[in-house]
């Protein structure tokens, strides 16, 4: 899979789906929101489809408020218990939804979250991007393969340590694909001398 960044406003960005982290806090600050989605996201909130429960998921229906085909929020449940496990789950929990419903593009809208850096939150959606989704799909026909070929995370502002954060951890976790590779490898195919070499 493919996966970037980018700085800039996440419904601008042309994708099969679109995900946003919901906490329930969130949905206050979609009440005073001025941009489309903000009103989309609060009225799915006052019509009590959407709770922002931990992991759960709802499918917006199409709308013009974003560039994207579909839009998913994804629950956080409270902003103060959110740990970075819980973030990291979030996104992998997007992105299996995504692969489910056969979506090739995704987007992910990182969330302001108070009591963790940003440059934290930028790991773990490149983590639970890439780990959450990571298939060894060598042998598999392609309907059994992932789906979703493209990633983008979205930031709001450009900086340095994020930046370098996406960077880090994109190189971990496809240095920990590849392993991970090598590991579900049959011994027919690769055998210690192989490993040698």
């Amino acid at each position: 899979m493919k996966i970037k960044l980018i700085f800039g406003e996440p419904e601008k960005i042309r994708c099969d789906v679109i995900v946003y982290a919901i906490t329930k806090e969130d949905f206050e600050k979609f009440k005073k929101g001025k941009k489309p989605i903000e009103q989309e996201v609060y009225k799915v909130a006052k019509s009590e489809h959407f709770r922002a429960k931990l992991y759960e998921t709802y499918m917006l229906d199409p709308t013009t408020a974003t560039a994207a085909k579909k839009v998913l929020l994804v629950g956080l449940e409270d902003e103060k218990k959110v740990d970075l496990e819980k973030l990291r789950r979030v996104f992998s929990v997007a992105v299996d939804f995504a692969d489910k419903n056969d979506e090739e593009s995704i987007t992910i809208a990182i969330p302001d979250i108070d009591n963790i850096k940003d440059s934290d939150v930028i790991r773990c959606a490149v983590e639970g991007i890439l780990l959450g989704n990571y298939k060894f799909s060598k042998y598999l026909s392609k309907d059994k393969q992932s789906k979703v070929k493209d990633a983008t995370i979205v930031y709001k502002i450009g900086n340095n340590d994020v930046k370098q954060a996406f960077d880090e951890s994109r190189i971990m976790c496809e240095n920990v694909i590849f392993v991970r590779d090598f590991v579900n490898e049959s011994a027919n195919v690769l055998h210690p001398e192989t490993f040698a070499d």
